[in-house]
């Protein structure tokens, strides 16, 4: 999103729109790719899929009316919030723990 935004003026009617394609394209090839190795646990992730799917299209109806310097604050806190769970350490799973893998 910050480099899209480099290029293309509009935050709501050009970035937003291409950022949830391109994201959204992405996910559904990284699924293919992590299923194979039995990484995906598919309850949660359909779970996922479901309400980002509702969710997405109403926030993008929603953003029209706020402000884009409130957009790019939420955008910063949530990229500031991955970032603190993608460093912090992992819980050990129990040994005969498996995730669902691809049939």
């Amino acid at each position: 999103m910050p480099f899209l935004s480099l290029f293309l003026p509009d935050l709501v009617h050009q970035v937003q729109p291409l950022t949830l394609i391109l994201n959204g394209i992405t996910a559904l090839f990284a699924t293919f790719g992590f299923a194979r190795s039995g990484y995906v646990d598919w309850p949660k992730a359909i779970a996922l899929a479901v309400v980002t799917t509702i969710v997405a299209p109403v926030g993008a109806y929603l953003v029209q009316f706020v402000s884009q310097s409130y957009v790019w604050l939420i955008y910063l806190a949530a990229v500031i919030y991955l970032a603190y769970n993608l460093f912090k350490p992992v819980k050990a799973r129990p040994a005969g723990l498996r995730i669902l893998s691809w049939p």
